[in-house]
């Protein structure tokens, strides 16, 4: 609280907030601050086996799936032929 305190007047936001919105704003702080510190320490606690961050994870599914997607190919080019194979006998 004390940190918003000293940035809202470095900001020169003391001068534009009322006395209830400089209080809401000290309060609201506050409580992200407390929040941050729990969802680090959370994440700490949790000892993940990887550091990733969201970016990593994304590219890593991006990947699997074009993998996949690849390896998927040829056993749907076989259905496809399959398919295009029997349309001229359900169209006659």
């Amino acid at each position: 609280m004390a940190n918003a305190f000293k940035l809202s007047i470095e900001d020169g936001r003391m001068t534009k907030f009322t006395a209830d919105e400089m209080v809401g704003f000290l309060i609201e702080s506050e409580w992200d601050d407390r929040n941050n510190r729990r969802v680090e320490r959370q994440i700490r606690n949790a000892r993940f086996r990887t550091n990733a961050n969201i970016e990593q994870l994304i590219s890593m599914l991006i990947a699997t799936w074009r993998k996949t997607r690849y390896y998927a190919l040829p056993n749907a080019s076989s259905l496809i032929m399959e398919k295009t194979s029997l349309l001229p006998e359900v169209l006659e």
